[in-house]
This record gives structure tokens, sequence and C-alpha cells, in this order.
């Protein structure tokens, strides 16, 4: 009698390729469950293919937070919602504006606060102050942080 890995070497020597024509075809992702990829798969752009809010809250700017204490106030001068993009030129002042989650972030903005860390001016409700200290690019989705252009997102055999 055989042991198993004589078994096995006898199986993969007499395997002839020629003899089984194993045929590839395109599917939709949906109907590739139970199948096996005969090629890598590429990402053909970046994802995210552009700096983004990771939810909803408040994107501020970077000389503000370098000079940010608990007790400034700022003015929200726009409401950024998703599939919306405003840009803003010059801004000079304690600017900030509200941003929903996966909108794109304006340039000069790099840290968006969470609702739930602000406190909203009684008097006036465009006006708020943070509860706490931000931190530099804070709840920011950056290009390309889940894949970028060529990263393989299947392996062949898989």
């Amino acid at each position: 009698m055989k042991n198993y890995f004589d078994s096995l070497s006898i199986l993969f020597n007499s395997y002839n390729k020629n003899k089984y024509n194993l045929l590839t075809t395109e599917v939709l992702v949906m109907d590739a469950i139970n199948k096996i990829s005969s090629k890598n798969i590429f990402s053909n752009s970046n994802i995210p293919s552009f700096n983004n809010s990771a939810m909803d809250g408040y994107a501020a700017i970077t000389k503000k937070l370098e000079t940010h204490n608990q007790k400034k106030t700022f003015l929200i001068i726009d409401t950024i919602k998703a599939g919306e993009y405003n840009e803003f030129d010059n801004l000079d002042g304690d600017f900030i504006v509200e941003i929903m989650t996966g909108s794109r972030l304006p340039c000069a903005f790099v840290s968006v606060i969470k609702f739930e860390d602000i406190n909203i001016n009684k008097l006036n409700e465009n006006k708020i102050q943070f509860t706490r200290t931000i931190k530099f690019g804070e709840n920011i989705r950056l290009i390309g942080e889940d894949f970028i252009n060529n990263d393989i997102l299947i392996n062949k055999g898989n």
C-alpha cells in the first residue's frame, strides 16, 4: 500500500494539462460567488478618489486648529451635503463648515469634528464652540485610503 504523499505524487504526475480544457469566462461580481479568479483583478482608480468626511460634523481649517482653544467661537459659513462640493478662497477668520459623511473636503480644511463635540451658541445657532481639543486629520478619509490605482483587489486563484 502506498502512503498518502506517494499517492498524491502519482495523481499530480499523471495529470495531463492538455487533456482538461479549463475554460475561463468573465462574470459580474454578483455572479462570482463560488468561482475562482483566473487572473489578478486590479483597482482602476483611487478609492476614495478625493479627501472626504468620515462622518457628519464640522470641518475646520489648519491654521485655526493651531491656535484653537475650547473657548474660541467659530462661525458656520456653509453646509456641504454628500454629492456637493464647495471651495473657499482666502478664508480669514474663525470659520467652519458643516459637512456630511462622504462629502468632499475643501482643500484648506483638515479635520472634521463630530456634532457631539460642539456646543451651539444659544443666541446664534450659526456659532459654535468645540468641547475638546481637535486633532489634525481626525475623521478624514484620505485619497486612496481604501485602495490606490492598480492595487490588487482579488488575487488569482481566489
